[in-house]
C-alpha cells in the first residue's frame, strides 16, 4: 500500500520546483494581484493561493522576493554618491520653493547629526567589548 507521500506527485515533493511553479514565482514578481499572476503563469488562481500555502513554494517565493529587494537596494546604494551634489544644488537654488530648500538643508543636517551619532556609537562599542574581552566575558576579535 502507497504512502500519502508516495502519491505526490514530482511537482508536490519537497524542494522541488516545477517550470509552472518557477514561472507563477516570476509571476508574482511582476504582476500587482495574485489573479494577474495566476494569468501570467498560466494556471488558476485556486491553484497559485494553493501553492503559496506549501512552504517549499513560499519559501521559494520569499528567497525570489528578497533578492529583488537586495538588487533594488544595491542601485539606491549605487546612486549616494550623487545625492549629496543634488542636495546642495537644491539648497543652495534660490528659485526653489523654500519649502524644498529646506527640506535639502534638514537632510544634510539630520544625515550629519547620525554620522557622529553612529562614530560615537563605534567608539562605545569597542570599549564595550574590550572590557569584556579584560573580564573574560568575550574572547579578543569576537563582536557583539
Amino acid at each position: 500500500m502507497q504512502t500519502e507521500n508516495q502519491l505526490q506527485t514530482a511537482e508536490e515533493q519537497p524542494g522541488e520546483m516545477t517550470p509552472k511553479e518557477h514561472a507563477a514565482i516570476l509571476a508574482l514578481l511582476e504582476q500587482p494581484s495574485i489573479r494577474k499572476a495566476a494569468e501570467a503563469a498560466g494556471i488558476g488562481e485556486a491553484t497559485l493561493f494553493r501553492w503559496l500555502q506549501k512552504r517549499d513554494f513560499r519559501r521559494a517565493y520569499l528567497d525570489a522576493r528578497s533578492k529583488v529587494v537586495n538588487q533594488t537596494m544595491a542601485r539606491i546604494q549605487q546612486l549616494t554618491s550623487e545625492a549629496p551634489a543634488l542636495l546642495s544644488e537644491l539648497m543652495k537654488d534660490k528659485k526653489q520653493p523654500g519649502t524644498t530648500r529646506l527640506a535639502a538643508l534638514r537632510t544634510v543636517l539630520d544625515n550629519s547629526v547620525k554620522g557622529i551619532e553612529l562614530d560615537y556609537h563605534d567608539i562605545r562599542l569597542a570599549e564595550i567589548e574590550e572590557s569584556l574581552v579584560q573580564v573574560g566575558a568575550l574572547k579578543k576579535g569576537e563582536r557583539l
